[in-house]
């Protein structure tokens, strides 16, 4: 018998994954910007060890928008698998 089951494990090719939903994404840059707010606005932000963090945060930024605007273009379907897709379904043998 096949069961779906909640969480982010699950049997198949891609077990364990779960495509992050908008909220992660929204979440995680937010909390990049936070921090980039941070390090522009702080004394080292002028040093060499400085810029690279705000280099470093940046390109995290970057990141995240370009992944949240390939998961907008390509649909709900990529963010959000349904319940029984193959990734959340879980063999149980009686």
């Amino acid at each position: 018998m096949v069961t779906a089951i909640s969480g982010s494990s699950g049997a198949g090719a891609h077990a364990g994954f779960v495509a992050p939903s908008g909220r992660a994404f929204n979440a995680d840059l937010a909390r990049c910007e936070v921090q980039l707010s941070d390090w522009t606005h702080c004394v080292s932000a002028k040093t060499p060890h400085g810029k690279e963090k705000i280099a470093e945060i940046s390109a995290r930024v970057d990141d995240i928008k370009a992944k949240m605007k390939r998961a907008e273009e390509a649909g709900p379907s990529a963010t959000a698998p349904s319940a029984a897709s193959p990734e959340r379904l879980l063999d149980v043998y009686a």
